[in-house]
């Protein structure tokens, strides 16, 4: 749905279940190309139609996901057969909020609903004595 379509009436503002809409749009397309149509914030389920008949497969899409995980390893030589090697590993370092997908269970009263996030940052720090 374009914009904040459920703040329009008050009615809508807490509404959950099926939402109608329809885009029209006309495109010549150019011989020996393929057109591709994407479907940008589509986070719970679309069912997509094109020039009137059903596209195979659903969207089912999530919030998507933004994470850096960063391994540190530094090594000491302690003595001529003595090393010491540290490690620190960050798994989500820059600790983004990455939320899970939306349940798409119809018969569910939570249907849409996000209800759940991966992990936040999670450090791991190491020391390896070798000899």
């Amino acid at each position: 749905m374009p914009g904040d379509w459920n703040t329009q009436q008050e009615r809508l503002l807490f509404y959950e279940g099926t939402i109608w809409y329809k885009k029209a749009f006309d495109y010549q397309r150019k011989e020996n190309t393929r057109l591709f149509v994407y479907f940008g914030a589509a986070n719970y389920i679309a069912d997509v139609y094109l020039n009137g008949e059903a596209r195979p497969h659903r969207l089912t899409e999530g919030p998507g996901r933004y994470q850096w995980d960063l391994s540190l390893r530094k090594r000491i030589s302690v003595g001529e057969k003595i090393n010491l090697q540290f490690q620190a590993d960050f798994f989500n370092a820059f600790n983004h909020l990455n939320l899970n997908d939306p349940n798409t269970n119809f018969s569910s009263g939570g249907y849409g609903t996000i209800t759940g996030a991966a992990p936040g940052r999670n450090i791991q720090l190491g020391a390896k004595l070798t000899f």
